[in-house]
């Protein structure tokens, strides 16, 4: 039998190997790098992804290089004021069953890696940069900028923002939001007392706000600043100077300005965006991850929503293996509500967070008065089991 091709060897696409060959598939992952690379910074698991990694064997390899933080501390960002604390730690894990987890990145591909390469039925080639896609009655073609080709039963595209597989399906392409995100690892010998170990920081300001929290058992934290600016996109980051940066946060707290001030080499990125795709597949080919739904990262669940992209779509082949298109489908029909939801959510709070004047301060009593434990559950339908 012909294997599924995944084309992309992400954090989407490796989680979609995973899933398809533990439900009886063979795969074959086409990754575009000619290796596996450790770019990139932390990444937030929600429990709503953890649990598909426990059930696919990861969880003991997570869990040696990932921090459970016990909350989010929100801070007004010019002011400094603590405006509450929303509880993770055992209360997600007590409420959801599952863990909230911070990761850097470059491990979390590891983890999946070295399952994904122990699974027999799963190949894995890279340098493999996909140009053109010829789709059959009974399987795809995969062409590569070397001349290359793969034959398959189906194509999935894991391809990512700017995903070539996309392209079959739909003329869409993603848009420059109008945010630009910084990001830095600092070291945890220069990290200033005043960034809580234990916990996410989220500090809210004027258009534009801070996160940052520990990585790599406490060697470093990971600090990201998203500012209202539009830079010309040039891969997935450039670098950036801190001296463009710090004029944004000359009016923020102390405690802000001397977090951004000791981050010395920072890198920025275009936060994109685009409209639902009014499908996400035709025939044999179909779209997971960003290729099918880019997220704004203000509710840290672009990775995520790919985790339960690649549990959703191997269960819906499972269901049914003797038809992969129907199977897409099924798939399709199931995620693309859910991930529309997410789209939606994720743009709304990053207006929330980035609310000046008035609404900002009526943000901040809000915040003060609420329940803390509430300011999670209302994220219920995100994080809870889908049933």
């Amino acid at each position: 039998m012909d294997p599924i091709l995944i084309c992309g060897g992400g954090i989407g696409g490796l989680s979609a190997a995973i899933a398809l060959v533990r439900a009886g598939m063979p795969v074959k992952v086409l990754e575009q790098a000619p290796s596996f690379s450790e770019a990139g910074a932390g990444i937030e698991i929600g429990p709503n992804a953890a649990r598909h990694l426990a059930t696919w064997g990861l969880k003991e390899l997570i869990s040696a290089f990932s921090n459970e933080p016990e909350g989010i501390q929100v801070y007004d960002g010019l002011k400094g004021d603590l405006l509450t604390t929303v509880p993770l730690g055992k209360f997600v894990r007590d409420r959801y069953g599952s863990p909230y987890l911070v990761i850097h990145r470059k491990h979390l591909q590891y983890c999946l890696l070295e399952a994904a390469v122990e699974l027999d039925g799963l190949e894995i080639e890279t340098g493999f940069k996909l140009t053109h896609v010829e789709v059959q009655l009974d399987g795809v073609t995969a062409k590569s900028e070397a001349g290359g080709t793969a034959q398959g039963r189906a194509l999935v595209g894991a391809d990512g923002l700017w995903s070539t597989v996309r392209g079959c399906i739909s003329d869409d392409e993603p848009q420059p939001s109008g945010v630009t995100a910084w990001r830095a690892l600092l070291p945890t010998a220069r990290t200033p007392e005043t960034a809580d170990k234990p916990y996410i920081g989220l500090h809210l300001g004027p258009h534009g706000h801070v996160i940052h929290y520990s990585l790599e058992a406490g060697k470093s934290t990971n600090v990201v600043a998203m500012i209202k600016e539009t830079i010309n996109f040039d891969g997935w980051a450039s670098p950036g100077k801190r001296d463009d940066l710090l004029p944004y946060f000359d009016a923020w707290s102390d405690r802000v300005f001397e977090l951004l001030e000791r981050s010395k080499d920072w890198h920025k990125w275009t936060v994109m965006s685009m409209d639902p795709l009014e499908r996400w597949g035709k025939g044999l080919v179909t779209l997971i991850g960003d290729a099918a739904h880019p997220i704004e990262p203000f509710m840290a669940q672009g990775g995520a929503a790919a985790i339960g992209d690649a549990a959703s779509l191997a269960k819906a082949v499972a269901a049914q293996p003797d038809d992969i298109s129907k199977a897409f489908r099924a798939y399709e029909a199931t995620r693309q509500t859910r991930a529309t939801r997410i789209q939606k959510a994720s743009h709304q709070r990053g207006r929330i967070y980035h609310l000046s004047g008035p609404m900002r301060w009526t943000r901040n009593q809000l915040l003060r008065r609420q329940a803390p434990e509430t300011l999670l559950t209302h994220y219920d339908w995100l994080y809870s089991p889908v049933k």
